[in-house]
């Protein structure tokens, strides 16, 4: 048996928060998705973002940007190739 759906959990933490129309529009945004079954693919959007920021801050803390700036040029000249 598959455990309990996480989107329950943060559903109901936004609604106990829920005092401004925002986080209700969240709520139903979140509901929505948990019907349809979208949340495992924004789930798998969110983390591959927070991994290349993560990434990138990293990057710049630790080698002044260079992979960063090397990375951004090699897919600049990907880009180009296709023009």
């Amino acid at each position: 048996m598959i455990g309990p759906n996480p989107m329950t959990a943060v559903i109901s933490r936004v609604r106990a928060v829920a005092d401004s129309k925002t986080a209700m529009v969240v709520t139903a945004i979140l509901e929505r998705q948990r019907e349809s079954g979208v949340t495992l693919m924004l789930n798998g959007i969110m983390k591959a973002a927070a991994f290349i920021g993560f990434a990138v801050i990293a990057d710049q803390f630790l080698a002044d940007g260079v992979y960063t700036d090397a990375t951004l040029s090699m897919l600049r000249q990907i880009e180009h190739s296709f023009h």
